[in-house]
């Protein structure tokens, strides 16, 4: 989501843009204008997910981050019994990054096609129709978010896996190439926003 932009912190113009925001910002909050309110509420859902939408992004995390764990176990014999804290470690701190990636394209999908859509609909103003739009937007964004996480992280394990780190030890390719593909699909999602 874009913020205003302000001048640089500490001067007097920027003193002024930020109080002015701020005003803005607390009319808004007041009962300003219902259009505003209806188009932003789903930014606050969307920036701050709900428990639902955190277990929902938590397990698709977590079944995505399994597969790598799967294969080094079946194909490179690195053996549960003996490395299983590896695998919780690896899979579970994989798993909470790439649910931040899953919010963070959410995020930036749903502002993109709802700013895309209200420029298209100006003339249905009906709370009802913009409640429904705004729900199947962000069913649409949050399944970009999947989709997209999903082939990034899976096209950088394998990348990361035979041919960056395929001479390394077994235990260490693991952890390497789960962990850099997550944070590198992290990371890209960054520039979504």
């Amino acid at each position: 989501v874009v913020g205003p932009r302000f001048e640089k912190k500490g001067g007097r113009r920027y003193q002024q843009q930020l109080t002015q925001h701020q005003s803005k910002a607390r009319m808004a909050s007041k009962g300003g204008d219902d259009d505003i309110d209806v188009m932003f509420s789903p930014f606050a859902m969307v920036q701050h997910p709900s428990a639902q939408h955190r277990v929902l992004y938590f397990l698709c995390g977590f079944i995505l981050c399994l597969a790598p764990a799967y294969l080094f176990y079946a194909v490179k014999d690195l053996y549960l019994e003996t490395y299983a804290p590896l695998y919780v470690a690896v899979t579970v701190c994989s798993a909470v990054i790439m649910s931040l990636a899953y919010n963070n394209i959410c995020c930036a999908k749903t502002h993109n096609l709802l700013l895309a859509r209200e420029k298209l609909t100006k003339a249905g103003r009906d709370k009802r129709h913009t409640t429904d739009r705004v729900q199947v937007t962000s069913s649409e964004a949050m399944a970009y978010s999947l989709t997209y996480n999903n082939v990034l992280f899976l096209a950088l394990f394998v990348a990361l896996s035979l041919f960056c780190f395929g001479r390394a030890s077994v235990p260490v390719n693991y952890v390497l190439s789960v962990s850099l593909s997550a944070a590198v699909t992290s990371f890209s999602s960054l520039y979504h926003m």
